[in-house]
Formats: C-alpha cells, structure tokens, sequence
C-alpha cells in the first residue's frame, strides 16, 4: 500500500489469492481523495477489467436560519 497523507492512497491486491470464496479479481486499487477512484481487475467473469468513479464536490449550503430556509422554499 502506498499513502500520501490525505491526497492519495494506492493499494495492490495478491490476483493468486482470488479463489472461489474471494471471485472479485480486484487487483489494484487507486483513490484521489474526495476525488476519483479508479479499480483494476484480472479474470472477472463479465470481463470487466477497469472501473473508475469521479466525485464532485456539492456547494456549500447558505447560511442562515431554519425559518429562512423555509421562506425560500415558499
């Protein structure tokens, strides 16, 4: 496993270690925190060998009350 605090972390899977209680193939794992991950596998039975899944940031809600909120929404 490889980290960068808080930025990055890299993780690589045993592929001989997946027998027939353990089927996900997963060998390699990359996450960019809060940003992306992105997965490799080896003799997945669909044939999926790369998956990958950015997020996005949701904007910061506004400030204010309760009682504002609901007058906003009407």
């Amino acid at each position: 496993m490889i980290s960068i605090d808080g930025e990055e972390r890299i993780i690589y899977f045993y592929h001989h270690w997946n027998n027939e209680t353990n089927k996900d193939g997963l060998i390699f794992r990359r996450e960019i925190i809060g940003r992306k991950t992105i997965e490799k596998y080896k003799w997945w039975e669909d044939w999926l060998i790369y998956r990958a899944v950015e997020f996005e940031k949701l904007p910061e809600p506004e400030k204010g009350t309760p009682e504002e909120a609901k007058e906003k929404l009407g």
